[in-house]
């Protein structure tokens, strides 16, 4: 499966150009940790999360409403104030919005029409029931946060 993860372009840079403003999160839905962990070292993103959570760690998948706390809990900041951003209507779209969170639905996958790895979830609801922000490239996601000129790493 890991040789079948590949990086959006201009991820690591954007990752990099956030984590100077901002502290960075993930949260995975992988039900097994250590794949997860091989697949952030193997991309060499590991150290552009200040924290890393797992769902096969914490016991609940998104959208369960207990993923989201725990992820502002660590954050240590209200839910309005946390940016959530997600691939997947329903669990990250739609979940985040339940928690009070605020979503941005990425949308580069699904726009490209990219194939997605074998035993990927390939049954997604056309679109969130929750009304979030839709990024189609990070430079989308640069200009949504409204990065001064000069901030925005070169993105392909």
């Amino acid at each position: 499966f890991i040789g079948f993860c590949h990086l959006i372009p201009g991820t690591r840079e954007m990752l990099e150009a956030l984590s100077e403003r901002y502290p960075l999160l993930l949260l995975s839905n992988f039900t097994h940790p250590s794949a997860a962990q091989n697949i952030l070292d193997n991309l060499g993103l590991r150290d552009c999360f200040e924290v890393v959570l797992i769902s096969g760690e914490i016991g609940y998948r998104k959208p369960h409403a207990s993923v989201f706390r725990l992820l502002v809990t660590k954050l240590g900041v209200a839910p309005a104030e946390l940016l959530y951003i997600g691939d997947d209507p329903e669990p990250d779209i739609d979940g985040a919005c339940k928690a009070g969170l605020q979503p941005v639905w990425t949308t580069y996958v699904r726009d490209r029409r990219l194939p997605l790895a074998p035993g990927m979830a390939v049954a997604q609801h056309d679109n969130p029931q929750c009304p979030a922000p839709r990024i189609s490239s990070w430079a989308d996601l640069l200009r949504l946060l409204a990065l001064q000129p000069g901030d925005e790493p070169s993105l392909p």
